[in-house]
């Protein structure tokens, strides 16, 4: 502990001798700070019992104390006076005895004088030595002392790393607790400022981590990485909270007299945390090849999650979120009447994780970010698994929440985990329209060469005797490839579901575009006709054959070789009134 020397302060006044109590305390580490409070506490509530087990005794001896003595030539004694109290004095009886019984008798005063006399000392000794009075009087003295320590340290306190922090909640909790159990009374000022210290660390808490996880999304690579073990323990902590907090949220914390441990390089646990992040930040880029799983087959697929029956292909971001997720909600379990503060600072960083996944994908931030040299159809396919991760947790967090929520402020909170979970949809939405319009815009480009294709071209004599063309156009095979492509990469990444969803809105795009472009294609050489209509043959059964096993493209091969064969018909049906129109009139010139 850093502190400042006091020598010489018999010349300091009390204001700079408070300022430098204060800065020492400011100075010390939470290690030191948890001792002094410990000490304190224990001698305080040592001093508090003492005081009530020493007034106890004290009640019990003057409540069999005896009245006091008369004799029969003296008035009765006076009984001894306790400062500061008003005096009740005896002597009325005598002289109420004087004026009713004349001065003669006054020498022998009535029984019931004595007894009153006896009940008067008693009151006036138990009223001196009130144990309630006592009591309070010295809880409130402490008390005062030790929020005004709690207070100069309130900027230290709330920024204490979770474990720590709960230490100090729970040691001010026991104090607060046993205050009350001798003294009778509640602690309000002691009270209101542990309650104000643990919304001040919920709101740090929050901004820190939502810090946190924007900085990890910033680096991250957008390669899916392995789901471990380790991840897999958070994860089902994280699912089981939905009826019953773990175990290791209320079991497996140290009792609050067993030291945690305390080593310089361990003055702030968070330092600690923030260096495991960067350690992961090593592993998870170190062997992306190894780890990442993206479209060539010649890379290993990652461990992915699992939801119930759903997999998950997740990124070092996505994984990385869940110790965040565990922090939060174990918070509800052992501060329950924060739990409304603490589900606001969990959906801050829930909403901090899906506008800043935005900005980094669809707003391309990756590319400056991360370095990435173009968005591609992984990078949005795994920021859709990112995000159909955190909707499905979502049920599990709010219903964690809603446990330790008190009834009456309920319908907030959980409506803001329904409204964040609609926002997250909203974004995956955007991406699969994102992926749709790709593939969209892939396919309008090929069209533009379906239009400008050689058709017209007539080929060599041996292709005519043939009568078969060899290959597709070029166009038709790259668009081909590329749908195939995007499919197979889609399916590495997202649900089954997910894709047949986008499969089925890029198949209806195509049929609007190709069923139309055909419809349009007219071969004009006559001399080239039958090459051209061969060709036009061959792409339709070509878009058909290759694409008519993806979901939603078997309808849509099938009418586009429909339109090409309807065109080749007529072609074929005008040739042959052509044809037969000419034989007609050599017949009649014959």
């Amino acid at each position: 502990m850093v502190s400042t020397s006091t020598r010489g302060g018999a010349k300091l006044t009390q204001q700079e001798k408070s300022s430098i109590l204060a800065r020492n305390l400011r100075a010390m580490d939470a290690h030191d700070a948890e001792g002094l409070l410990m000490s304190v506490y224990t001698s305080v509530g040592e001093a508090l019992r003492r005081v009530s087990t020493q007034t106890k005794v004290l009640l019990d001896v003057t409540s069999s104390m005896q009245p006091p003595t008369t004799n029969a030539t003296s008035p009765i004694a006076s009984p001894p006076k306790s400062p500061g109290l008003p005096p009740k004095s005896p002597e009325m009886f005598s002289l109420d005895a004087q004026l009713a019984n004349g001065s003669g008798k006054a020498n022998n005063p009535p029984r019931i004088a004595v007894q009153n006399t006896q009940q008067d000392v008693q009151e006036e000794l138990s009223q001196a030595l009130d144990m309630s009075s006592l009591l309070g009087q010295a809880v409130d003295t402490a008390q005062n002392q030790i929020t005004r320590v709690l207070k100069v340290r309130n900027e230290q306190s709330i920024r204490l790393p979770q474990e720590r922090f709960l230490r100090y909640f729970t040691l001010n909790r026991l104090f607060a607790d046993e205050c009350e159990a001798v003294s009778g009374r509640g602690s309000q000022a002691l009270r209101g400022v542990i309650n104000a210290q643990i919304s001040g660390f919920v709101q740090v808490m929050g901004t820190s981590e939502a810090e946190k996880v924007a900085g990890i999304l910033d680096g991250d690579d957008w390669n899916a990485k392995d789901f471990t073990e380790a991840d897999e323990k958070v994860l089902q902590k994280v699912l089981g909270s939905m009826s019953r907090d773990p175990p290791e949220w209320t079991e497996g914390r140290k009792a609050i007299w067993e030291d945690v441990g305390y080593s310089p390089e361990r003055a702030s646990e968070s330092a600690e945390v923030g260096a495991g992040d960067k350690a992961a930040d090593t592993n998870g880029t170190s062997t992306p090849n190894t780890n990442g799983a993206v479209a060539t087959g010649t890379k290993i697929a990652s461990k992915p999650a699992y939801i119930d029956d759903n997999r998950f292909i997740l990124v070092r971001s996505a994984i990385q979120l869940l110790p965040t997720l565990d922090h939060f909600l174990s918070l509800t379990a052992t501060l329950p009447s924060m739990t409304s503060s603490i589900s606001s600072a969990l959906l801050e960083v829930l909403k901090t994780f899906n506008s800043r996944s935005t900005q980094l994908i669809l707003g391309a931030g990756a590319t400056r970010s991360a370095g990435l040299k173009n968005i591609t159809t992984k990078h949005l396919a795994l920021a859709s698994q990112a995000l159909s991760f955190v909707i499905a947790l979502v049920p599990y967090m709010r219903e964690c929440a809603r446990r330790h929520l008190p009834s009456s402020g309920q319908t907030s909170i959980l409506a803001e985990f329904d409204k964040t979970k609609r926002v997250y949809q909203d974004h995956q939405s955007g991406i699969h329209d994102k992926l749709v319009d790709i593939m969209t815009g892939t396919s309008q480009s090929h069209i533009k060469s379906l239009h400008t294709a050689t058709y017209d071209k007539e080929g060599d004599d041996q292709e005519e005797e043939d009568g078969e063309v060899d290959s597709p156009s070029p166009f038709i095979e790259t668009l081909t490839k590329q749908t195939l492509t995007f499919h197979r990469v889609l399916s590495r990444h997202l649900s089954e579901f997910d894709v047949g969803l986008i499969m089925r809105r890029i198949a209806e795009q195509y049929r609007e575009q190709w069923v139309t472009a055909f419809k349009a294609i007219e071969v004009k050489n006559q001399s080239a006709k039958r090459r051209g209509t061969k060709r036009l043959v061959k792409d339709a059964e070509t878009f058909r054959a290759k694409l008519e096993k993806l979901e939603g493209f078997r309808e849509v091969g099938e009418e586009v070789a429909e339109v090409v064969r309807g065109k080749v018909g007529q072609e074929r049906g005008k040739k042959n009134e052509g044809g037969e129109g000419k034989e007609g009139d050599e017949k009649g010139k014959g």
